[in-house]
């Protein structure tokens, strides 16, 4: 089916495998029961403009050089992502413009690197022994981040710099907004990164933020636009 999909020159494909997240056993062992991808699947694919793939186990090597048109790329569910698959991701799409992950299992640090990428979603992705991972984002033409986090715990909450110089909405989801490091809690962000956005949006916070988050705020994000 997915070569003859990819023979007729198809724009989108959508590829989701169905997970048993109920089963104790894919539980413990989250990757047993999923669907081992290859991206040899997809070879040749020069036609290919939105990909979204959920509930997989992405099989090395992470092959993206058929993917030159790639605008909209969608990673749901226990993917197990890694910097060599943003490695090959952003080196190959070179045209990628949208991209999400979404409740995807982080095995290292990533580092976000496009000068063409314009909205980027973390959704709820963690790392399954609770680590923190730090996150580079450096997009020269970003617009947009959408980062959330269900997780209660401060440790949990993931570490962001960003570089991203035209970046006009900032949209945060959690209950924690600090991270305990080297014996004191941090922000997750530095609001030095985020000197010309316009929008920002924090949801879910549970603490007060007028100590130490709205004065860094108001002195750092210089563009920001009141609303009442």
């Amino acid at each position: 089916m997915i070569s003859k999909g990819i023979t007729k020159g198809a724009k989108r494909i959508e590829l989701l495998f169905s997970s048993e997240t109920n089963d104790p056993i894919n539980f413990l062992y989250p990757y047993s029961l999923l669907y081992k991808f290859s991206f040899t699947l997809l070879s040749d694919t020069d036609s290919l403009t939105y990909l979204h793939l959920q509930s997989c186990y992405l099989l090395a090597p992470f092959d993206f050089s058929g993917f030159k048109n790639l605008r909209t790329l969608l990673v749901l569910q226990l993917l197990n992502v890694n910097q060599n698959l943003l490695q090959g991701l952003f080196s190959n799409c070179i045209h990628l413009v949208n991209f999400t992950l979404d409740q995807c299992d982080l095995n290292s640090d990533l580092k976000i690197t496009s000068p063409t990428l314009f909205h980027l979603n973390i959704v709820n992705c963690g790392d399954q022994l609770g680590r923190v991972r730090n996150i580079d984002i450096i997009a020269s033409n970003l617009s947009s981040i959408e980062y959330s986090f269900n997780s209660s715990y401060p440790l949990h909450i993931h570490m962001m710099n960003i570089q991203a110089q035209i970046l006009s909405k900032f949209s945060y989801r959690s209950s924690q907004i600090s991270t305990y490091r080297g014996g004191q809690f941090t922000n997750a962000f530095e609001f030095s990164g985020l000197k010309n956005v316009t929008t920002i949006v924090f949801d879910g916070i549970q603490r007060c933020l007028q100590d130490d988050v709205i004065p860094l705020l108001f002195s750092e994000c210089l563009q920001l636009e009141p609303h009442l």
